[in-house]
């Protein structure tokens, strides 16, 4: 996999500050770090993180001659047909860029399959997300689960040592209120 683009070459491309692209970066670290190498000082990007940024800030297309192409398959499975790609498994189909929708000028089945292409990513994707969301429910709930044991262990070592104290003084002038008012 060859890392050639830098993110001044996407900022030029997407015409989007560098702030923004950071934090789009931020949201989608998982990925980035998967499609990105540091060389040194500088983060070279891969053509797949490049085509996911192109396809989030989707560029003015009308000022540009060239399309942004941002394919769902690796290059070597170009050659399948679009049938394949449901064979994938869901994670693999999440992790790859987004699909654009079909061109206007494109024959209605071809339009069906890129729509159906990008339904079974969102569908994936989706899915891989659900993934997490349940994985960290269940650690909340461990941890949740860690924390009253913590709290009835440490309210059970405070009834313990209030046992072991000696019964608390009376002052002087305590005992004689007691005394004056009945008790």
């Amino acid at each position: 996999m060859e890392y050639k683009y830098l993110i001044t070459d996407i900022q030029a491309k997407t015409k989007v500050s560098i702030t923004s692209l950071t934090a789009f970066k931020k949201k989608h670290q998982e990925f980035f770090n998967q499609n990105s190498t540091r060389i040194q000082r500088k983060i070279y990007y891969n053509q797949a993180a490049m085509d996911f940024f192109l396809a989030y800030y989707q560029p003015d297309r009308k000022a540009e001659s060239e399309k942004i192409s941002v394919p769902d398959m690796d290059t070597d499975t170009d050659k399948k047909d679009p049938d394949s790609v449901k064979e994938m498994p869901a994670e693999a189909q999440a992790e790859k860029s987004p699909v654009e929708a079909p061109q206007a000028d494109e024959p209605p089945e071809a339009q069906l399959t890129a729509l159906q292409r990008k339904i079974d990513a969102l569908e994936a994707e989706r899915e891989v997300l659900r993934k997490k969301l349940d994985a960290t429910e269940a650690e909340r709930l461990e941890l949740l689960r860690q924390n009253g044991a913590l709290i009835l262990t440490i309210s059970q070592l405070q009834q313990e040592k209030q046992l072991l104290l000696p019964t608390p003084r009376k002052s002087f002038v305590d005992k004689l209120k007691a005394i004056f008012n009945g008790k």
